[in-house]
């Protein structure tokens, strides 16, 4: 995931919690919401409807058709209704009449259930042929191949010819189109589209997709002499030691610079400065293109780095000016950092694109640039007029700016207040009503999928408003991941809820661990989420795995057995004593605990035989080796002010020894 310096936004591990929790688990709602079995006397309307909902389900099934209109014409407004009307259409789909198709997409616009539906009609419209009508149903928003094609082919056979300029860039794939392709595939092949060029990167696509069947196939398809480089790309696909023997290779064509350039890039996979090598000695006797330079040198530097090759990649890289690729600049940046060599750090933030120039992360390394270089004056500014725009800003490298002028962290806050009104249209959106429906009988996916779809077709502000019904509801990710959407990040009673306080204070008292650095482990790790599960096998709101608690129950004689870890009375005590422990283990260093916790104290260790003890905490923790750790500690120290300001305790990054130790 790229992170967004500003809004501190969730790690790719946290979206992996993210899924498994709507799939696995109950989200916060009032107690008893799921319907139980009582006689219907006693049920709440809402829980006859939902009883009625399930009885018409039985009956489609079982096609009684009488029972089921009956048992529908009784729901009134129920929010899933829609969903009978879809699936009783869905099972006459082949004969259905198109006023019914249009009836349903009247009576529910733009919504889930009415894509679903387009979508399964344009797939019987074209086996009939109905182009026309195809046509009027099509939406381009569909990311579906098969209906892009029947679209395309659709606008040939109403006399549309330049339906046929999308086809390349359909086809050019290095997976296998489906069967409703096969018709305009033909009709473009026949036009004379489809031309050798093509063909060729086709099957250089499908070689590095995998897909052996297709490139056997397009290898066929390619005139005799293109043919016999196909089978060359495919050997030193699969050995490319055999660019060891120069001579098999010593043609010069554009063909022959992709054989060779491939076979080079599947060597760097397993012996990078092997693969080096080759390059240097093939760029003497071929002429290859700048974009096959630039997009080989990218490849082979990356593999160069991450088999601790980085005074290679540095200088391969140095050497081909036209190499811009972020993921790589930013690696190379990280060893320049870590060696403190401030002349290349200068030279690889210049090559970043105008647009990440005007990032945090770029303008703060530049500002720390400048001053150990002693460079007065960058288009205008000084290191200082960056530091003090940067310790505005509600982000990590602003608040460790705020901490280098002595100046008060910038905490934004900019909460939306609503209306009686706004409340109540958005409380009545009615696929914000199918999706907390869905959520109250526990069908987590449905939910999920109701209420992003439906959230994508608001304006902002009505995105906004659903983040505060999702607040409303008490689900904190689902709040988190809706203002995402609508890209606001200044609601700070949203993004940093307080959850189980007392709990926390009493741990905090307890252990002598900072109440801000616990809860904003527990933001990080869980969004106060008490009963999630990582794919990793660590639970609860501290995301401890059971060889952990138990080691640390036993050391802190606490009672415990593992189905207690989605309990917060018992997470919260024991996750806090691991902080504790990680703490002491590293002098009380916030910095190093945190990195502990997400990637465990051995590799931090080892993270600090190769620092030596000679890195500024900035530069420490800009190299650790992981993206998700390194985003993980810049969470968990900015959480760590933000807290502060939400709890109106002092708000403090890092201690004055902590600022100044060498890591």
């Amino acid at each position: 995931m790229i992170y967004h310096y500003r809004s501190f936004e969730v790690s790719m591990r946290f979206v992996v919690l993210l899924i498994l929790f709507l799939l696995q688990t109950s989200f916060v709602f009032a107690a008893s919401q799921t319907p139980t079995k009582k006689s219907s006397a006693s049920l709440t309307p809402l829980q006859q409807q939902r009883a009625w909902y399930a009885a018409a389900e039985k009956a489609l099934a079982k096609k009684q058709t009488q029972e089921f209109q009956r048992l529908v014409s009784k729901l009134g407004n129920y929010p899933l209704k829609p969903y009978l009307e879809y699936k009783a259409l869905v099972a006459q789909l082949v004969t259905m009449p198109r006023d019914k198709v249009d009836k349903f997409l009247f009576n529910y616009p733009n919504s889930l259930l009415a894509s679903r539906l387009t979508q399964q009609w344009l797939r019987q419209i074209a086996v009939k042929k109905q182009w026309g009508i195809y046509i009027h149903y099509y939406d381009s928003r569909f990311a579906d191949t098969e209906l892009t094609c029947w679209y395309l082919e659709a606008r040939l056979a109403t006399q549309d010819d330049t339906a046929l300029d999308s086809v390349a860039s359909l086809w050019n794939q290095g997976k296998s189109l489906p069967p409703g392709c096969d018709n305009l595939i033909a009709s473009w092949k026949k036009n004379g589209r489809m031309t050798k060029e093509l063909i060729w990167q086709r099957f250089t696509k499908s070689v590095d997709a995998g897909n052996s069947s297709l490139a056997s196939f397009l290898a066929n398809q390619l005139p005799g002499t293109e043919r016999s480089y196909a089978l060359a790309y495919q050997q030193i696909y699969a050995n490319p030691a055999l660019l060891k023997t120069s001579n098999k290779f010593k043609q010069q064509n554009i063909y022959m610079s992709e054989v060779v350039l491939r076979g080079i890039t599947q060597q760097a996979k397993n012996n990078a400065a092997k693969a080096l090598q080759y390059f240097n000695n093939y760029s003497l006797t071929h002429r290859f293109s700048a974009e096959q330079s630039k997009t080989t040198v990218t490849e082979l530097a990356s593999q160069l780095l991450k088999q601790k090759h980085p005074k290679d990649a540095t200088q391969l890289v140095s050497t081909h000016s036209e190499v811009n690729d972020i993921t790589l600049l930013d690696n190379l940046l990280r060893y320049a950092l870590s060696q403190q060599d401030w002349e290349r750090v200068n030279a690889w933030l210049q090559r970043y694109p105008e647009e990440l120039k005007q990032q945090d992360k770029w303008r703060y390394w530049m500002a720390r640039t400048m001053e150990a270089l002693e460079i007065h004056d960058y288009l205008g500014e000084t290191s200082t007029n960056i530091y003090t725009q940067l310790s505005a800003n509600r982000s990590f490298y602003g608040f460790i700016s705020a901490i280098k002028l002595n100046q008060p962290f910038g905490v934004v806050d900019r909460p939306v207040e609503m209306d009686k009104l706004q409340w109540a249209s958005i409380e009545s959106q009615p696929g914000l009503l199918r999706a907390r429906e869905f959520f109250l009988t526990a069908n987590k996916n449905s939910a999920h999928q109701e209420w992003f779809f439906t959230i994508k077709n608001l304006p902002k502000e009505e995105i906004i408003h659903a983040a505060h019904l999702a607040n409303k509801w008490g689900n904190h990710l689902l709040t988190i991941q809706t203002l995402s959407a609508a890209q606001y990040y200044d609601e700070l009673t949203l993004r940093f809820p307080i959850q189980f306080e007392t709990l926390i204070d009493t741990a905090a008292e307890q252990t002598q661990v900072d109440k801000r650095f616990i809860i904003s482990v527990i933001r990080q790790e869980s969004v106060f989420t008490e009963d999630i599960k990582s794919p990793a096998n660590a639970y609860g709101l501290m995301q401890l795995l059971p060889s952990t608690a138990q080691q640390t129950a036993k050391r802190y004689k606490i009672k415990y057995q593992q189905s207690d870890l989605i309990k917060a009375e018992k997470n919260i005590p024991l996750g806090s004593r691991f902080l504790k422990d990680l703490l002491a283990s590293f002098n009380g260093n916030h910095i190093l605990t945190a990195a502990a916790y997400n990637a465990g104290p051995g590799r931090v260790r080892q993270w600090q035989k190769l620092s030596e003890g000679k890195l500024p905490f900035d530069i420490w923790v800009e190299i650790i080796p992981f993206n998700e750790t390194r985003q993980y500690v810049q969470n968990v120290l900015a959480f760590k002010v933000i807290y502060a300001y939400r709890l109106g305790l002092p708000q403090e990054m890092l201690s004055e020894m902590e600022l100044k130790e060498l890591l």
